[in-house]
């Protein structure tokens, strides 16, 4: 399939990451301040309609959902429990590696900075936080 132009597929993840980096912040911050949920949200809608444009599904999904959290908080005075918390930074975190899949099956690309680097990132912050000596792991 015939793609946009990779300097605009290069916008695209840099706005990505942008974004869920700022959704990042407002949920570690606890998710009580007004103009951070509202650039939260921003970000999240503007993830999902970008997404659904170039054909990325899983993530627009997974945008609209963090959208409609933040919309919930937003809306009603409800601040984030932890439970909620925890799991919208799964998403946040998990979707850099689902961008990348997405945009790699859509367009037949072989690499995609800035997210293979984030992804290492991400790797390696796992690997520091989940301990090798657990009980009945090799």
């Amino acid at each position: 399939m015939a793609g946009p132009p990779r300097r605009l597929l290069g916008v695209f993840v840099d706005q990505a990451l942008e974004g869920l980096a700022a959704i990042a912040e407002y949920i570690e911050g606890g998710g009580e301040e007004k103009a951070s949920i509202d650039r939260a949200f921003r970000c999240a809608h503007s993830l999902a309609e970008n997404s659904r444009l170039l054909g990325c599904d899983r993530t627009a999904a997974s945008a609209d959902a963090l959208e409609d959290a933040l919309l919930t908080c937003r809306n009603t005075t409800r601040h984030l429990d932890s439970e909620t918390a925890a799991a919208m930074l799964v998403d946040v975190h998990a979707l850099p590696i689902v961008i990348r899949e997405e945009l790699r099956q859509a367009f037949s690309l072989d690499s995609i900075e800035p997210l293979d680097g984030r992804i290492k990132e991400i790797r390696e912050l796992v690997a520091k936080a989940v301990p090798t000596d657990r009980p009945g792991r090799a």
